[in-house]
């Protein structure tokens, strides 16, 4: 199984051969997750700070849309208490 000896090329061009394709190995590693990892860092930096304008708006349609309910005296503004 595997090689004979006398066909493989010296140990010491087997050391650098094995370096040098892991280092390459490393590098694309390297790469491929710094191509996604800093947009995706950046893009979720940018979704934090839009989080608590969301709550807000998000608030003020809740509150919006109970006071229209009691004024229009539908379903569910259960006699305009607001709790």
């Amino acid at each position: 199984m595997g090689a004979d000896e006398e066909t493989l090329p010296r140990a010491r061009n087997r050391l650098l051969q094995g370096l040098l394709v892991g280092a390459g190995v490393s590098a694309g590693f390297l790469t491929v997750f710094a191509a996604i990892g800093i947009p995706l860092s950046y893009g979720a930096s940018r979704l934090t700070d839009l989080v608590p304008w969301a709550g807000l708006i998000a608030g003020a349609f809740v509150a919006t849309g109970k006071d229209r309910m009691c004024s229009a005296g539908l379903p569910g503004g259960r006699g305009c208490q607001l709790r």
